[in-house]
């Protein structure tokens, strides 16, 4: 079977569900994560500013590939900004937005859309 494992950011489907993928229940399936907020700058390596994402970016996608290789899933990666690029700030109370209106939310439509599009999608 198929499933689609839809990952907000890279790494949390490995530290999630590693050991599932590996010899648990998922092992026996194909299975694809999809990263959301591919666009980044958090990394140990440096002090993350708004400038560094590329750089942010791909040294997290670099870890994406070695976990697939290392777990057996496929991956596909959103390009949408996490928080931290959105907001600016590092401050975790800054993430949530209590104002939040879902409803009237040009973002999120983007990224249901994005991921009906990888459900529904051959290639995955």
């Amino acid at each position: 079977m198929k499933l689609l494992v839809v990952s907000p950011h890279f790494d949390d489907a490995p530290l999630s569900l590693g050991q599932a993928m590996v010899d648990g229940e998922l092992s026996i399936h194909r299975v694809t994560v999809g990263v959301l907020f591919g666009r980044t700058n958090w990394t140990k390596w440096f002090h993350p500013t708004r400038g560094r994402w590329p750089l942010g970016s791909a040294i997290r996608f670099g870890e994406e590939v070695v976990n697939a290789r290392r777990f057996g899933y496929r991956f596909r990666v959103a390009g949408f900004e996490e928080a931290v690029l959105r907001n600016g700030s590092l401050d975790t109370t800054t993430f949530l937005d209590p104002a939040f209106d879902p409803t009237t939310s040009p973002v999120l439509a983007l990224v249901l859309d994005r991921m009906r599009r990888w459900a529904e999608g051959p290639t995955w």
